[in-house]
């Protein structure tokens, strides 16, 4: 599921996935990636969301409960004049 909010300028944007088994969280708090094949192409794309979410001056949140996955990020809109 995906949802998204705005209000003035902040941006809201949640996903949620359900999932099997156990979130493993790596060394950066980010959940790595179990897959045995292609390992190296899997597990990137929690980071280019924090980076993104860093960059719009926002937080990342990542939470687990009852089998369902949610990555909450808020951002704030960028203003090209600073």
């Amino acid at each position: 599921m995906l949802t998204g909010k705005r209000k003035g300028r902040l941006f809201l944007i949640e996903v949620k996935n359900s999932f099997a088994g156990e979130v493993v969280l790596g060394q950066d708090g980010l959940s790595a990636t179990t897959k045995q094949e292609d390992a190296p192409m899997h597990g990137i794309g929690l980071s280019n969301v924090r980076w993104e979410t860093e960059k719009y001056f926002g937080e990342l949140e990542l939470k687990t409960s009852q089998r369902e996955f949610s990555a909450t990020a808020l951002l704030q809109e960028r203003s090209d004049s600073f």
